[in-house]
Parts: structure tokens; C-alpha cells; sequence
């Protein structure tokens, strides 16, 4: 809009979305005594990262368990990001997985968009079962290669 003009009304909202909404800061601990920094926990999900930090503040006492298990995601900048976010996202779901409690919140969570794959391919079987079970089985494996890409990037 910088040289031009639309038609509009005095009801209408404009909304300026040309910002960047995931600009790059620092990595700060979620858990700082009394302050809460609300940063993703699994990358481009901000709405669920924030309801998984409210369980997690609600659930657990420790502060240094409620940061093991709030690891943050930073926002991927750069083609080697993308390398990082991904072993950071299944880092997290390892340790998830491993926390029975949190394994059935997130089973339950509605802003989780695997708990709903899981449920069905556990209902249903078939070729997302497999594929998941498939999944669970090359995931050590694949992170293992994912922590030498990142090494060997830096």
C-alpha cells in the first residue's frame, strides 16, 4: 500500500500481517522463578506450546523438570534451522513420551495435532498404525543422524 489506496468503510478493520510474527530471539529458560517466557515447545505451534507450558506450570512443581520438559524450539531462520528443529522436536517428544502423565494430557490435548493421529491409527490399525510403529523405530536412529548433520553444519 505503499502507492496505492482500496476502497474501505469507517467499520471495517485492517489488520498490517506483513510483520514478522516469529522473528528470531533469544532462548530464554520457560521457568525463571516467578516469570513464565512463553516460547514454542514444538515449532509453528505457538497456541499449543503455550497451552503445554500452562499444563506444565499446572502439573509439575520442579522448576528445573518444568524446563527439562518445556525445551524450547527455536523459530527456523535458515535451511540448517530446519535440521536443528527437528531433532529439537523429537528430543521433545522422546521425553514426552517418557513422562506417563504428560503422555496421556497430550494423548487427550485438542491443540495437539498428533493426539489425534495416534488415537485414529490405535482405532483403526491398518496403514497408519504401521506407519507409526514405523516411525517410533527409525526415530533414534534418525535423530542420531540429525545431531551429526547439525555438528558437522556448525
Amino acid at each position: 500500500m505503499e502507492h496505492g489506496s482500496i476502497a474501505t468503510s469507517p467499520g471495517t478493520v485492517h489488520i498490517d500481517c506483513t510483520a514478522d510474527g516469529q522473528e528470531r530471539r533469544p532462548v530464554l529458560p520457560v521457568f525463571d522463578s516467578d516469570r513464565i517466557t512463553l516460547q514454542a515447545v514444538r515449532t509453528s505451534q505457538q497456541v499449543f506450546s503455550a497451552a503445554f507450558i500452562g499444563h506444565v506450570e499446572a502439573a509439575y512443581d520442579d522448576e528445573d523438570l518444568q524446563n527439562e520438559l518445556a525445551t524450547v524450539v527455536p523459530h527456523p531462520n535458515t535451511d540448517i534451522d530446519w535440521l536443528r528443529v527437528a531433532l529439537a522436536n523429537g528430543m521433545n517428544a522422546a521425553r514426552w513420551s517418557q513422562d506417563e502423565d504428560l503422555a496421556t494430557w497430550l494423548s487427550a490435548a485438542r491443540l495437539d495435532p498428533f493426539s489425534d493421529l495416534r488415537g485414529n491409527a490405535s482405532k483403526t490399525g491398518g496403514d497408519m498404525a504401521r506407519l507409526l510403529d514405523r516411525m517410533t523405530e527409525v526415530a533414534i536412529p534418525a535423530a542420531l543422524k540429525l545431531q551429526q548433520f547439525v555438528a558437522s553444519s556448525e
